[in-house]
């Protein structure tokens, strides 16, 4: 049987975040997800999900800086500590709420980028995830990557869902999984019905 989650992020924007999840609980969901709520304190969040008594299913680890075009930090060259760091906030923050998932954002590549800054990009790509995983696996969460469409997020690093299947396999590692979001295997791919089917397993 499906369960559902209210994207926080996306819905009931009429009100300020926090006043979200007693949204969220009045239209009846006991479930929430949300992408940063990194400007709010722990306790602020926390208070809010027990008040209206949800579990937080999937957060996102801090992307870097959104207003100047971040859209990720996992396959940035140089910007390792910048990672290491969100992680271990995200981490915090999953800890504090009992979230047990986590969405990596892998980052965009530069527009002039070839093949070699791209091989360059994956690399650094895989060699945070297995950080990000390690430190994870501690506390029991689940390391989430996505594949994004290129219309809306231009130059994002991962757009097939074969390609995050990739890199899953390619770490090994049981945390490590991908989420797959029906939009972006639609606008990329498309046939929903078998791209389900061949990846639901």
């Amino acid at each position: 049987m499906p369960r559902f989650a209210a994207n926080l992020s996306y819905l009931f924007h009429e009100v300020p975040f926090l006043e979200r999840f007693g949204e969220a609980a009045h239209a009846g969901f006991r479930a929430v997800e949300f992408a940063f709520a990194y400007e709010y304190r722990i306790n602020e969040v926390v208070a809010q999900q027990r008040e209206h008594r949800l579990e937080v299913v999937l957060i996102n680890a801090p992307a870097g800086n959104w207003s100047a075009g971040d859209r990720g930090l996992a396959s940035l060259p140089g910007r390792e500590h910048e990672f290491t760091a969100s992680i271990a906030n995200a981490l915090q923050y999953a800890q504090a709420l009992g979230c047990t998932r986590i969405h990596v954002r892998a980052g965009v590549l530069p527009q002039d980028a070839d093949d070699a800054e791209r091989e360059r990009r994956m690399r650094t790509y895989l060699r945070n995830l297995r950080f990000a995983c390690d430190e994870a696996a501690a506390q029991g969460v689940t390391i989430l990557i996505e594949s994004i469409n290129p219309r809306d997020v231009p130059g994002y690093l991962i757009n097939k869902q074969a390609q995050a299947h990739s890199v899953r396999s390619e770490i090994g590692t049981s945390n490590l999984k991908v989420q797959m979001d029906f939009y972006h295997a639609q606008i990329v791919e498309g046939n929903l019905t078998e791209t389900v089917r061949r990846y639901l397993p």
